[in-house]
């Protein structure tokens, strides 16, 4: 814990929850499906990696985060939704086209840092300080 900051025991128990909810509930069954595509081969692997990471993590995993740790922070829905919207629609969505265009070598003339739009605030509706880390690809929100 840092000096001067108190745990958030609710947003420990948001998270918590939600991630306890998707592991146990959603991604046993996903594990159990994606055995249907083999092992050991690069088919395989590929296939796998990819269901999970553009099928069930933006439209699965994602989502019910959001709206559980919402539930639990007492965010009504329209907050939890302008939350997703705002932190995950316009910013991971934009952001993982920006990343599957550069693996795949295709030019980009934007950089990470054009990804998506500033976060908003669902209680304000107004934009959350982001601040650089010291990675070029990572920002902190400062609340």
């Amino acid at each position: 814990m840092l000096e001067g900051h108190e745990i958030d025991w609710r947003r420990n128990l948001a998270v918590t929850t939600a991630s306890v909810a998707y592991a146990s509930g959603v991604y046993v069954k996903f594990l159990k499906f994606l055995g249907r595509f083999g092992e050991g081969t690069v088919k395989a692997v590929v296939t796998k990696v990819a269901l999970d990471n553009f099928l069930t993590t933006p439209l699965v995993y994602f989502p019910m985060f959001y709206y559980t740790t919402g539930l639990i922070k007492g965010y009504s829905l329209g907050e939890t939704q302008a939350l997703l919207k705002n932190e995950y629609w316009n910013s991971y969505i934009p952001c993982l086209g920006y990343v599957c265009a550069r693996a795949r070598g295709l030019g980009c003339r934007a950089d990470a840092s054009t990804c998506g739009a500033q976060p908003l605030d669902p209680r304000t509706n107004t934009e959350l300080l982001v601040r650089a880390t010291g990675d070029e690809n990572s920002v902190r929100v400062l609340h």
